[in-house]
């Protein structure tokens, strides 16, 4: 028997805890209705080339379709990444590794080998030089972003408790982990020594899990959303909690919208939260509209004027945030969309499922 009691317990409006071997202890609920299974989209390479591709933009937002799909080999697909040069894809799921993906060819160029459990989030540092996963295995592990070799195991304050989201300080010189016991954990990438700043503080242990964590662009504040329905702000320089927000359900994914003017929240019921920085006043809600279930990963263009979400029921949406309007809500993966990730150039959306797939989205 595993020394971890936690081990194999699920999470509620969560079917991705009944397979992994995540370490919070819920309840179980009923599985969601099964989605429509769409039409698997031929993988072609002529269509991904820069030149046939058009920046998606919210004037043509209406003709974004599902341009190609990898299958990874993984049970399910967790994790998509783009290098900030968007030529490759790093996608991590079941399998263990993190697998980078060559972005014109279509083809996997390798696999980094090293975790022992599943990849439940990958991120590749500003500068390129270094990538980032967060794994169920307690760890997150740095891998050179150009040579594809290990760097370092940071390992998280308990050890087997999961590491479920991470981000980059601006600078690429630290790094922060949210986990499944909801300890919160900052690190300095050279000297590998971290710095705990949240660790079970939640009222119930069923509520701690860190889904979701955000670095702002000015450097100056850390997100952290706990289970809990509260999301954190940090103020960096002093490690200080020195807010808290209320989510209107049990809060997800966070993310800066590139110019830091917003905070984007998701949460179990199915909306997104806008939040003004500085005084962290929530200013505006994004519905559903057409999705179903939660909603949890979530990406900002590149120039912050759209956003795209990834639903329980496998659809993948995409909002005009000056607006509040939905631009679209499409129903081509079959399961639960773990995570999303826009390019560096605007033109190509990934994203990643528990129907095994991940899905290439543009328009031309």
């Amino acid at each position: 028997m595993s020394s971890n009691p936690w081990r194999g317990i699920l999470l509620p409006r969560r079917g991705f805890l009944a397979y992994t071997l995540l370490s919070i202890i819920t309840a179980g609920c009923a599985p969601a209705s099964q989605a429509p299974v769409p039409t698997r989209t031929p993988v072609t390479t002529s269509s991904l080339q820069r030149g046939a591709l058009e920046p998606i933009r919210a004037d043509n937002a209406r003709r974004v379709k599902s341009l190609t799909t990898l299958e990874p080999g993984s049970s399910w697909a967790l994790a998509v990444a783009w290098s900030p040069s968007s030529t490759i894809l790093a996608v991590g799921g079941t399998l263990n590794t993190v697998q980078l993906w060559d972005r014109q060819t279509l083809k996997k160029q390798t696999a980094l080998q090293g975790h022992h459990d599943q990849v439940n989030r990958i991120a590749w540092s500003p500068d390129g030089r270094l990538i980032a996963s967060a794994s169920s295995d307690g760890t997150v592990r740095l891998w050179d972003g150009q040579r594809y070799t290990s760097e370092a195991v940071l390992q998280g304050p308990i050890a087997g408790t999961a590491a479920l989201s991470i981000a980059w300080s601006p600078d690429s010189k630290r790094l922060v982990a949210g986990y499944g016991d909801g300890a919160v954990e900052t690190w300095d990438v050279a000297s590998h020594k971290g710095h705990i700043l949240l660790g079970q503080q939640a009222p119930d242990e069923r509520t701690r899990a860190v889904w979701g964590i955000a670095w702002s662009p000015d450097s100056r504040w850390i997100i952290s959303p706990q289970y809990d329905g509260v999301l954190h702000v940090w103020e960096v320089e002093s490690g200080k909690l020195v807010q808290t927000l209320q989510s209107d359900d049990l809060p997800n994914d966070t993310q800066w919208r590139p110019d830091g003017q917003l905070l984007a929240s998701s949460s179990d019921k199915g909306t997104v939260q806008l939040w003004q920085p500085g005084t962290f006043q929530h200013v505006a809600t994004l519905t559903g509209g057409g999705a179903s279930g939660w909603v949890y990963p979530l990406a900002w263009s590149p120039d912050g004027q759209l956003l795209v979400g990834g639903y329980e029921m496998g659809q993948v949406q995409l909002w005009d945030v000056g607006t509040k309007h939905t631009l679209g809500s499409w129903q081509d993966h079959t399961a639960q969309v773990w995570d999303v990730a826009w390019s560096s150039d605007g033109r190509l959306i990934a994203s990643a499922s528990k129907d095994g797939t991940v899905r290439l989205w543009g328009t031309t």
